[in-house]
């Protein structure tokens, strides 16, 4: 999990740093239990994930936080200094709005991601708290768990 997140990272730092935005990985050194996911799949997510969150931002930190949450892989992704990288991916993933104004490969990535956490039971949120900056979360199943998409979008 750790080298696919490092790939996506790696994958669109030009685009970073002709934004000005600063890239950080965080990750516990191991987990227990496998995620339950394609590899090729699950880097395309990552990957549209990055992308997204790197031409979100000019000029910031913007970090992704990998960790274990129950029975579910968790990819926290957040501006350290302001919403704006969490309330665009966030925006993407409503229905309403999913793909107005994205258009092309982006659009169509968008989807895949969608049916790719529609299959594995995964879900997508946000986690908010007056004074600190939103995280918008991606939640994967662990193998063996069995779960139902959670809906989780919240303040």
């Amino acid at each position: 999990v750790s080298s696919a997140i490092s790939q996506s990272v790696a994958s669109c730092r030009n685009v970073a740093r002709e934004r000005g935005v600063n890239l950080e990985v965080v990750y516990p050194p191991n987990f227990l239990g496998n995620p339950m996911l394609v590899p090729a799949t699950f880097k395309r997510v990552l990957r549209i994930l990055v992308d997204h969150a790197a031409s979100a931002t000019r000029n910031e930190s913007v970090r992704f936080t990998v960790r274990r949450e129950d029975d579910d892989l968790e990819v926290g992704v957040m501006g350290v200094e302001s919403n704006c990288v969490a309330d665009r991916l966030k925006w993407l993933f409503e229905p309403a709005s999913r793909l107005e104004g994205v258009r092309g490969k982006s659009g169509d990535g968008l989807i895949q991601v969608r049916k790719y956490l529609d299959h594995t039971g995964g879900d997508v949120y946000l986690k908010s708290r007056p004074g600190e900056p939103a995280e918008f979360i991606v939640c994967v199943p662990i193998e063996n768990s069995v779960q139902s998409g959670r809906g989780k979008f919240g303040n």
